[in-house]
């Protein structure tokens, strides 16, 4: 219920009808955020669903180990190509993972 309130109190009118910014609308600074977060929804689909699916690519988390110890994730594109294998799918020839 509080979470609901939190969310449409924003877009509720002010007492005296006029926001903190006079010549702005009282709502704008909440649909400029609203704005801003589906900007971001919307660029990681094209970054991680959209793009992948068109180029024909990949991405491959893989553990390696530094030097010293540290254990980091590389995340890489793996590129596809059409080949006669059972999945009808072969990795590039300069494909080689890290194990």
């Amino acid at each position: 219920m509080h979470t609901m309130l939190v969310l449409v109190a924003p877009f509720i009118r002010p007492a005296n009808k006029v926001g903190d910014t006079p010549p702005l609308p009282y709502y704008l600074y909440c649909l400029i955020g609203i704005a801003v977060i589906l900007f971001g929804v919307l660029y990681w689909a094209v970054w991680q669903l959209v793009l992948p699916y068109i180029f024909k690519f990949r991405r491959v988390p893989m553990k390696e180990i530094l030097e010293d110890g540290t254990v980091v994730t590389v995340v890489s594109q793996l590129t596809w190509l059409c080949s006669s294998d059972a999945f009808g799918l072969r990795p590039r020839a300069d494909y080689h993972p890290v194990s």
